[in-house]
């Protein structure tokens, strides 16, 4: 007898018409496998295989963000902007860049988060806002930057590279940066024939469950802020109005606002913002003012001071 993996083969059987060891092989294969339940073919033949598995943690915000900082300053060596390829040494130049990069990171990160928590994110001012900050923040890049490459490369010191031209150079490469970060988290616009199949349609008029600090309009749909996210729902923004067993008020076409979700009321009445307990800003309308200051969410002050929130 002949002894073969997943059982015996009889000698007589080799040879026939229609044999193969490789076809036995598969065939006692399957048949093992319909003993072993569905739990265990998926952690000895599924898993194995899969390049995602439920137990694996994503990476980190912050080590991303510095992965791609130094994936940005390796390539700007390997480009060697504004002339800075006919410096020497390639390890320098690599080294330079990354921790060019790094500190940028430093100093441009805070200011994106700041810009995007005090104005509406993707609104006008909040793209001049981000333009503003960024030139700010490019004055100590330009001074560290400037300081190291004197040091790496002391040749430089007799060229005729001033300070101004050198922020100039600095805050060209920052304002691309934080316009590619901005531009990058758009919200994607959903297709309209997806939609119906992606959102919940809200019944009826039903009160909307949980914690619910604001209301946004989106064409057809509502965009429920709520402290952990947000979600769409199929329905128009004055029947979610009607389903809010809470106070609020509505401070724009587009926005309703529960009471006890504002933190602070800013601006003036020609540019006022509601602030959120969330960190989402919902713009005020001017007509919309008068309102708010009926029902108490306005302080009796000048029209530029800062306004205080609702009592809760």
């Amino acid at each position: 007898m002949v002894m073969m993996r997943g059982g015996i083969i009889h000698p007589e059987t080799i040879g026939k018409a229609g044999y193969s060891r490789t076809g036995e092989w598969v065939r006692r294969s399957a048949n093992g496998l319909r003993g072993i339940s569905r739990r265990r073919y998926e952690e000895d033949v599924i898993r194995p295989i899969s390049l995602h598995r439920p137990g694996d943690r994503a990476m980190p915000p912050l080590a991303r963000w510095i992965l791609l900082t130094i994936a940005a300053g390796t390539m700007l060596a390997v480009l060697g902007p504004f002339g800075s390829y006919r410096n020497g040494g390639v390890a320098r130049l690599v080294g330079y860049w990354t921790s060019a990069m790094l500190l940028g990171l430093l100093l441009y990160g805070p200011i994106y988060r700041l810009v995007s928590k005090w104005t509406l994110p993707r609104s006008r001012t909040w793209w001049f806002a981000l333009i503003g900050a960024t030139l700010v923040a490019s004055i100590p890049e330009a001074a560290a930057t400037r300081a190291a490459a004197f040091a790496l490369w002391p040749e430089l010191v007799g060229a005729d590279i001033s300070l101004p031209l050198w922020f100039a150079q600095t805050a060209t490469i920052g304002l691309i940066a934080m316009l590619a970060v901005g531009l990058s988290r758009l919200p994607p616009a959903p297709a309209p024939q997806d939609r119906a199949a992606t959102f919940p349609v809200a019944p009826g008029v039903a009160p909307l469950g949980g914690d619910v600090l604001a209301l946004q309009m989106e064409d057809h749909y509502v965009r429920v802020h709520r402290p952990a996210g947000s979600e769409l729902l199929l329905m128009p923004l004055g029947r979610a109005i009607a389903a809010m067993p809470v106070a609020g008020l509505r401070t724009h076409r587009s926005w309703w606002v529960a009471s006890h979700a504002v933190e602070a009321v800013d601006g003036n009445a020609r540019a006022m913002r509601v602030r959120l307990s969330n960190g989402v800003i919902a713009p005020v309308a001017r007509s919309a003012v008068i309102h708010l200051k009926a029902a108490g969410w306005l302080a009796e002050a000048s029209d530029d001071a800062v306004l205080r929130p609702p009592a809760r």
